[in-house]
């Protein structure tokens, strides 16, 4: 139970470390169990972490091959100036 507890004490303090922006923090060094679980904890959030640097990336990338460059722009809008002109004559 007292392992249980520890566990449970040392879990919550590195999730609000990790969540408070802190990636680095240490909480246990050692074999013990509290150990184990910062090491599982660690490598999750930085599994997440990664993943989320992938998927800001992808995005990112998405969203600038989806994006019109500005003269195309200019372009699309001075036809259909011209070709409203034309239908109001």
């Amino acid at each position: 139970m007292v392992s249980a507890r520890m566990t449970d004490d040392a879990g919550d303090v590195g999730i609000r470390r990790y969540f408070g922006g802190n990636r680095t923090s240490q909480i246990a060094d050692g074999n013990d169990e509290v150990a184990a679980f910062y090491c599982d904890f660690s490598a999750s959030a930085g599994g997440l972490e990664a993943f989320q640097k992938l998927q800001q990336r992808l995005f990112h990338d998405v969203f600038h091959e989806l994006r019109p460059p500005p003269s195309g722009r200019q372009t699309a809008i001075g036809i259909l100036q011209k070709k409203r002109k034309s239908c109001m004559r």
